[in-house]
């Protein structure tokens, strides 16, 4: 069973844009500690609430993360072993596929 992100609907696109930099590191904390959640990626990257809702929902845009928060707190991670580990390797050398790295320009 899974429930709606309860902030999700009340902030403003303009108000959680994250950049790319930020969003491509947001993606490597939450593909190396194998969970997501906006706590995780707030404390990890010493960012506010919104800031880390606007990377994870870029996340969930991108089919990296689920949209919905599962009962346990957190978002599943949809890629597979092989696909998190290609992707925090070109993460980590600069070289995105831009066919699975959300766009935090949306």
């Amino acid at each position: 069973m899974t429930k709606q992100d309860p902030q999700g609907s009340l902030l403003k696109a303009q108000d959680t844009a994250p950049t790319d930099d930020l969003l491509q590191r947001a993606i490597i904390v939450v593909l190396t500690h194998g969970q997501a959640s906006i706590s995780l990626i707030q404390r990890r990257l010493r960012i506010g609430y919104s800031t880390a809702l606007g990377l994870m929902n870029a996340m969930a845009r991108g089919s990296i993360v689920s949209r919905d928060v599962m009962d346990d707190g957190y978002r599943a991670i949809l890629l597979s072993d092989n696909e998190q580990r290609d992707m925090i390797l070109r993460l980590q050398v600069g070289q995105v596929d831009d066919s699975r790295a959300p766009s935090s320009s949306h």
